[in-house]
């Protein structure tokens, strides 16, 4: 019975509505939303769609270079191994985002044809370029697949045909040159650890041929967005806001996808404290990133620990209500940061040296162990109760065990 309603509503949109919409529609589907079936196909079928790092680098580029790097002790498969609270076995673990941890580069592709909300790069065969969306690691495919999804949906005749047939979709404008800075996620810690390090190869290239390189950015960006751009010496004339219709590049600078490395990470901080003042050091000593505010993770007994944080000296902050400017200050400052796992938790790659406590519910998940680790930062991390309903158990509140809260901050906070 079910079939036979989903049937009837096609064969209504389809005669109200035509085929145009029907497709477009269909993506969107009530019945479709919660299956990952793009998701699922790209992964099964990563060598028909998709164009690796090393396919990119033999047969789409024209010239490609590599970054410096020291990946020392870093692989695939790094946050398993350093996982915390592994000895405890009531916990669940998310092992996402998964970093491949291998060379970076930075390549020169002709002839691509940018298309879609969340921007995908498909060369004249019709393939999409990976490394603009994410790294070529297991689950990769949710992304990738969302991304293609969109663009189907977006312009399901111009963008899905031409991929069904292997080549590149109809464009009415070009551009000599271009780079993607806009992915996927669009929170503050995907913007910071992926796009933004995105320039460090961007500018490489930049550097090496003398050439500007545009940028193409989210629509309506978020404030963190063009303040991070700024810092990094980019105005209004070296981007362009992404409007989602297809777009011909003549030549599309690919940096490969970042993975948080030592090198890169330094980069990034270097690039956007180098003009301005930290000689200020009057903050605290010790900050906790509060999630009070956010609709998920918040710690549901507050009350019970806010004393224990007063005793310790260790002073609350909301991230949302800062400026990035003055995030950046903040955190390159403080001597350990304490919160729930959440995007406020990215302010650790603004520090050198740097104690971090992590606050989870019952699902321990990355990145900011790994981040932590890469960094060189002492990191300890503190589980609690899950509270409330939600299905998705790592977005739960969390009940922290306020005598263990305080047997951690004693051991760690001087």
């Amino acid at each position: 019975m079910k079939n036979q309603s989903i049937l009837r509503d096609i064969r209504r949109h389809y005669q109200k509505n035509g085929a145009r919409s029907l497709v477009r529609s269909t993506f969107n589907h009530p019945v479709f939303a919660d299956w990952p079936v793009v998701g699922h196909a790209i992964n099964s079928a990563y060598p028909r769609y998709l164009v690796t790092s090393d396919e990119l680098k033999s047969e789409y580029c024209t010239t490609y270079e590599e970054l410096a790097e020291d990946l020392d002790g870093l692989h695939y498969g790094l946050n398993e191994e350093i996982a915390p609270l592994q000895d405890d076995p009531s916990l669940e673990y998310n092992y996402y985002p998964r970093f491949s941890f291998e060379q970076p580069f930075v390549a020169s592709v002709p002839d691509v044809t940018v298309a879609g909300e969340f921007p995908i790069a498909i060369a004249d065969d019709g393939k999409v370029l990976v490394d603009t969306l994410n790294s070529f690691t297991d689950g990769a495919g949710w992304r990738t697949g969302g991304a293609i999804k969109q663009a189907i949906s977006g312009s399901p005749i111009t963008v899905g045909t031409a991929l069904l047939r292997g080549r590149a979709p109809t464009s009415k404008r070009a551009i000599p040159v271009a780079a993607i800075v806009n992915g996927y996620w669009g929170n503050f810690y995907h913007w910071t650890l992926e796009e933004l390090l995105k320039l460090r190869g961007i500018k490489q290239y930049e550097r090496r041929t003398g050439r500007d390189v545009p940028l193409l950015i989210p629509s309506d960006p978020k404030s963190y967005v063009t303040e991070s751009l700024r810092l990094l010496g980019y105005d209004d004339a070296d981007y362009i806001e992404w409007d989602g219709e297809p777009l011909h590049v003549d030549r599309l600078i690919v940096p490969s996808f970042p993975d948080p490395t030592p090198l890169a990470m330094e980069w990034l901080r270097n690039e956007a404290t180098d003009g301005l003042d930290l000689s200020d050091d009057t903050g605290p000593d010790w900050v906790y990133v509060s999630r009070q505010n956010a609709d998920t993770r918040r710690v549901a007994n507050y009350a019970e620990i806010q004393p224990v944080l007063e005793e310790y000296g260790i002073e609350p902050v909301e991230c949302e209500t800062l400026s990035l400017d003055e995030q950046i200050r903040l955190f390159s400052s403080v001597e350990g940061i304490v919160g729930p796992h959440g995007a406020g938790l990215t302010g650790l790659v603004w520090s050198s040296d740097l104690d971090v406590v992590e606050i989870f519910n019952n699902v321990v998940k990355g990145p900011y162990y790994v981040l932590a680790h890469v960094l060189g930062h002492d990191y300890t991390a503190l589980s609690g109760e899950p509270v409330g309903d939600i299905p998705n158990g790592r977005e739960r509140d969390i009940r922290v065990d306020s005598r263990r809260f305080r047997d951690v901050l004693s051991q760690i906070v001087c």
